[in-house]
């Protein structure tokens, strides 16, 4: 019984003589406090509108008829209330960088000139911006709009 309790004593010590042998704990290094320092985050500049317009009109995503309107509200009398129809909006593009979604839209440059060479220019909008043609923008989802004009929401499709 001595003999395995001494053998059993001289293998743990053996063990334990091994692995202190075999792992090295490591040195102490200095480091210096360049290495520890932290740089601020660079946030990359967005694209301007007019490069995502470009971009946008090389590939042609949308259709010539790119406007739904749902103009039927009713007066006291429950008749129709017949209201100016709202201005076309040229919709060229929707945006989403993060949780932020903005539209771009398509404006005459001049809007004293209506000649056909008139440059048009492209612009953003964001949420509860008010439009050229006179409406507020509702909502932005993936592929369509809603504008509110007057007391209606009208939907404008980017593309069919």
């Amino acid at each position: 019984m001595i003999k395995y309790l001494i053998l059993l004593i001289f293998l743990s010590g053996l063990t334990g003589g091994g692995a202190f042998w075999l792992i090295q704990i490591p040195d102490n290094i200095q480091t210096t406090a360049d290495k520890d320092t932290w740089k601020l985050l660079k946030i990359p500049r967005p694209p301007s509108p007019q490069s995502l317009w470009n971009k946008l009109h090389r590939l042609q995503p949308w259709d010539e008829e790119d406007i739904i309107s749902t103009n039927s509200t009713n007066n006291a009398n429950g008749q129709p209330i017949k209201k100016a129809p709202m201005k076309p909006l040229e919709l060229v593009g929707i945006v989403q960088q993060g949780y932020n979604s903005y539209i771009l839209v398509l404006e005459l440059e001049n809007k004293a000139k209506k000649s056909r060479n008139a440059k048009k220019t492209v612009k953003a909008y964001h949420l509860n911006n008010p439009l050229p043609n006179d409406t507020l923008l509702y909502a932005i989802y993936n592929d369509f709009i809603e504008v509110k004009y007057v007391d209606d929401i009208e939907v404008i499709k980017l593309y069919d």
